[in-house]
């Protein structure tokens, strides 16, 4: 676009729309929720995947151009996603979880965005697809950060990279600083925190 507004060329380049792509959404927490109806605003085909159980958790419009599978039917669903959005955790299950093998059984020209953890990603595999099956990779994450300018994958023309930067907004570090204050106020009046990670009460 930059190169079009230089050259003074106008209509170009062409656009590809999210309407009627098929996308592929791992992992089903807070990024998702929020992801999800902004892909179906844009009439997409949803397919959802996620380790633990959809029971009691399901989003509101599942079963309208939407399909809720299970962790192991992943492999099934990456031959039919345009897009694949990696929300999910990193944890060891998942670390290197978009490697040789699960871009052999992507479409080619698949997008993948990462708004989630670098090390979801096998550093070598991407590189070498990205002149392969990768028709775009967008990372907000990257393996190590700041990421490297001069890196191979950095300097990539299918590459599009931000500086870890989603979720950062005046907005969410207010909230951030709102809720840290309140449960420093739990805190000080011997109340249990919010969210507790071990089974340690106040003192």
């Amino acid at each position: 676009m930059a190169a079009s507004v230089r050259e003074q060329r106008i209509g170009l380049p062409i656009g590809e729309t999210l309407f009627g792509k098929t996308a592929l959404v791992i992992g089903y927490g807070g990024i998702a929720r929020e992801l999800v109806p902004r892909l179906q605003a844009f009439k997409t085909k949803l397919m959802l995947v996620r380790r633990s159980s959809w029971e009691g958790d399901q989003p509101d419009a599942a079963g309208r151009d939407m399909q809720l599978e299970a962790w192991t039917e992943l492999p099934c669903l990456l031959p039919h996603a345009d897009l694949i959005f990696l929300t999910c955790s990193l944890n060891d299950e998942t670390r290197g979880l978009v490697d040789s093998s699960f871009l052999s059984q992507c479409k080619a020209g698949v997008r993948i965005i990462n708004v989630a953890r670098g090390g979801l990603l096998d550093y070598d595999a991407v590189l070498r697809e990205l002149d392969g099956k990768i028709g775009a990779l967008g990372l907000d994450v990257q393996w190590s950060e700041p990421f490297d300018p001069d890196d191979p994958l950095a300097k990539h023309p299918r590459v599009y990279l931000t500086p870890h930067v989603a979720g950062v907004t005046e907005l969410s570090y207010r909230t951030m600083a709102d809720v840290l204050a309140e449960e420093i106020i739990r805190a000080r009046n011997s109340q249990v925190p919010t969210v507790q990670l071990n089974n340690i009460g106040p003192s």
